[in-house]
């Protein structure tokens, strides 16, 4: 292991890094086609938009007349509809993967050689995916616009106890600030990528990778915006989908309270 000192900062007695920390900027960097609704989609069909938005106001609606298992009654059975309705997609998706796993128990390693090879051909068409969305798709103002508009939403105080795992939304440790949250587009190699910059007092376990991972399935068309005002909701438990944790970066870390306020400390 290698480790590079890029500065020194005198401080006072008991100074502790941890707690006298009061922002911290990270980056999260992908891909453009990773948002191209198309991309990586062949073997699925992707739901009606339109039937997304019909679950979530029915949610809605269902928590304005109880905020208990009714109301949670009423998102299963709306979720219900609205699988039926592409009820064609979503048995292919869901039920040849759990087939297929449910098969795979018995599998020897007589089948190893044979599963190798079936990798190989997913590997290559995942490639060719990707090849095929790169020349579609183009990222431009009006995604990076929509974009910017649903990484806004997270910004301010909020119940983030859907962003992270085993924590309750009635532990004050729920309760996060985020000041500031956009993205940007930048050329890495002559491909684009997009670049998502967030500021915050501090973040909890998985919380960024939960919350990149969500706005990429608003902007992929796999859920709607009403969805984030369900994860924002204390009084609502979702599994919200986690991106990878390649590509997460911090960047620095501010201690204002003890040392000047020049300039984040470059970690």
């Amino acid at each position: 292991m290698q480790i590079r000192v890029f500065g020194v900062q005198r401080t006072t007695d008991g100074f502790d890094a941890r707690k006298y920390c009061d922002k911290r900027k990270y980056e999260y960097i992908l891909p453009a086609w990773v948002f191209d609704p198309q991309a990586c989609s062949t073997a699925r069909t992707l739901p009606d938009r339109g039937a997304l938005q019909a679950v979530a106001a029915a949610v809605l609606v269902g928590r304005s007349s109880s905020n208990g298992p009714a109301s949670n009654g009423v998102a299963a059975a709306a979720a219900a509809d609205a699988s039926s309705a592409d009820a064609s997609g979503s048995e292919s998706a869901g039920g040849g993967v759990l087939d297929g796993a449910a098969k795979s128990g018995g599998e020897t390693t007589d089948e190893t050689a044979a599963s190798s090879r079936l990798g190989d051909e997913k590997l290559k068409r995942l490639r060719e995916d990707i090849a095929a969305s790169q020349a579609r798709f183009t990222f431009g103002d009006e995604e990076l616009q929509r974009l910017d508009r649903i990484l806004g939403q997270y910004v301010g105080t909020h119940n983030f106890h859907n962003f992270t795992v085993r924590v309750l939304s009635s532990d004050p440790a729920a309760q996060r600030y985020i000041m500031s949250f956009n993205a940007e587009v930048k050329l890495i190699r002559n491909e684009p990528w997009v670049k998502c910059v967030v500021v915050g007092q501090s973040f909890m376990l998985h919380q960024i990778r939960k919350l990149i991972g969500t706005a990429v399935a608003i902007m992929r068309g796999v859920a709607s915006e009403e969805c984030l005002k369900l994860a924002l909701d204390p009084d609502r438990d979702l599994n919200t989908p986690m991106a990878p944790a390649l590509g997460l970066f911090l960047v620095g870390a501010r201690t204002a309270a003890a040392l000047s306020e020049a300039s984040y400390l470059a970690l």
